[in-house]
This record gives C-alpha cells, structure tokens and sequence, in this order.
C-alpha cells in the first residue's frame, strides 16, 4: 500500500527509480518488528526517535531524498 500510494502521486512527488517489487521489498523489510523491539524495547529509543529514524531510511532507501537526522539525540531516547 505505501509503494502504490508514493506512486499514485505522480512524478513529481518522488524518483522511484528501483521498481514496484524492490521497492516493496524494502518497506517490507523495514515493518518487520524485530527492529522496533531491538531499538525500543532493548536499546531504549523512544517511539518518536525511532519513527524519525525508521522514516528516514525508508525515504534514503527508496530513493526518496536525503534522510535527516537517523540517529536519535539524547532527548528522545
């Protein structure tokens, strides 16, 4: 769903250049929820820090922009 909606915008809201099925792949990987367990459950990131940082990557990794910040500061944690 989230792949079919960056592509519905159109062009000139994204540069999906690695196609629909990598494309899904990657966001499929990045929901598994080992990750958010390690990183929030285990390590101590606040759900805030790691939403900004799980959204990050997704848009660095498809292609989407440059992330901002992917690693939370000591006041989000």
């Amino acid at each position: 769903m989230v792949i079919d909606r960056i592509e519905s915008l159109g062009p000139a809201s994204h540069d999906l250049d690695l196609g629909h099925e990598r494309a899904v792949d990657i966001v499929w990987m990045f929901n598994d929820p080992s990750h958010y367990r390690a990183l929030v459950r285990t390590r101590g990131w606040s759900d805030q820090a790691y939403t900004a940082w799980l959204a990050d990557q997704m848009r660095h990794a498809l292609g989407l922009g440059t992330p901002g910040r992917s690693e939370p500061s000591a006041k989000t944690i």
